[in-house]
């Protein structure tokens, strides 16, 4: 480590894993370990996530909307009674 607290990564390390100059990096420090992700292999793994609550590959967006007009409706019907 350098006296700034820099850290110099070997060339070998940033071609595997796409550490080109100028490409934004997310680092974060999980269970005491520093983790250094590309923004767009961080964005992946987000997504990855997502499908992976996701199994049968529905919209969860338009699942979501669904289930607002549904209580949407039932208050308005509710409203009608009253």
């Amino acid at each position: 480590m350098g006296k700034q607290g820099r850290i110099v990564v070997p060339a070998e390390i940033r071609s595997e894993l796409g550490f080109d100059e100028g490409v934004r990096l997310v680092a974060r420090v999980i269970d005491g370990e520093l983790r250094i992700l590309t923004y767009r292999a961080n964005l992946e793994r987000i997504r990855q996530r997502v499908r992976d609550r996701n199994p049968d590959g529905t919209n969860m967006v338009e699942e979501l909307i669904a289930d607002r007009r549904a209580e949407a409706a039932r208050e308005e019907a509710k409203d009608a009674r009253s």
